[in-house]
């Protein structure tokens, strides 16, 4: 099944989906539609910031053109090209943090997962973290839609923990819902 047949699946019928993942060997397939999905967030980055931030910086630029001296960067087709080049790295460091943030999210849900029972292994505690975002990956940046992508996301990664773990959806909703107590509880810890 390709991204498209997944996506479309894990979107429709999440059950059956994690159902047939569970066949799949490792964590070669759900990285690899991880890594083909996450290039619609950073597209949309790239071009969505490279655009604002040329129309910005090519703004300043035209200003500073007025003020005699201040000439400094030369002209504003620079400032525009260096908003564009601004705009593709936070793209790309953003796909390479949902890549390597999919690993280390996976772990620590796979510590509490394992503390919880869950004795399937790591590779299906990272292919329910990675098919999971696909609603965040997919809808994630369209306005209002958005906000609401990541509980989808929370949902699926509910259904994928309970059906690749071979629990309760009650034991998998405490599984992603334990780290966030922790992080809270950390966090006020530390600014007490």
């Amino acid at each position: 099944m390709g991204v498209i047949g997944k996506a479309k699946t894990i979107i429709g019928n999440p059950n059956g989906f994690f159902q047939m993942a569970r066949s799949e060997q490792g964590v070669g397939g759900a990285f690899k539609y991880l890594a083909v999905l996450g290039l619609i967030p950073l597209v949309i980055i790239a071009v969505l910031f490279s655009v604002v931030a040329a129309f910005f910086i090519s703004l300043i630029g035209s200003m500073l053109t007025m003020v005699p001296g201040l000439d400094l960067f030369g002209s504003t087709m620079f400032l525009g090209g260096l908003g564009i080049l601004i705009g593709v790295m936070l793209g790309v460091l953003a796909y390479v943090a949902i890549l390597i943030g999919s690993f280390f999210g996976s772990a620590i849900l796979h510590l509490f997962a394992y503390s919880l029972g869950a004795r399937q292994g790591y590779s299906n505690t990272y292919k329910a973290v990675a098919y999971s975002t696909t609603p965040s990956l997919l809808f994630g940046w369209i306005p209002l839609i958005g906000l609401i992508t990541p509980f989808w996301a929370w949902y699926l990664n509910i259904v994928g923990l309970s059906v690749m773990h071979q629990i309760s959806k009650m034991r998998a909703f405490l599984i992603t819902i334990l780290p966030m107590i922790v992080i809270g509880a950390i966090a006020a810890a530390v600014m007490l």
